[in-house]
């Protein structure tokens, strides 16, 4: 059995590189959306991306909270290389979605 040995020479962080956007109609509706996107090329064989999109009409009852219907985007996918073989994952999700955001 291979024995595993971490290897870890420094912690950086990794950008999230997107656009998020707040139209204020009026003090309890808001339209918002936005869009993003994390990319790893290769650490130690592995890489991939996380890649996110949505849009969402809000009710803010509160300015602390706000009720949101709307529609997601979802994209994952890793891919890991080793000597003997190769794996990819992938998960997408797209369609309606509701949240209960708590805003501080």
């Amino acid at each position: 059995m291979k024995k595993l040995i971490p290897i870890a020479l420094f912690l950086a962080p990794l950008p999230n590189i997107g656009l998020i956007m707040d139209f204020k109609l009026a003090k309890w509706f808001h339209l918002n959306g936005g869009s993003g996107v994390f990319f790893v090329n290769s650490i130690d064989g592995v890489g991939g991306s996380i890649r996110d999109t949505h849009f969402y009409t809000s009710f803010v009852p509160f300015r602390w909270m706000a009720l949101s219907v709307g529609f997601q985007a979802f994209n994952v996918e890793i891919t890991s290389q080793e000597e003997d073989y190769l794996s990819k994952v992938s998960y997408n999700f797209k369609g309606p979605s509701f949240s209960l955001r708590f805003i501080f």
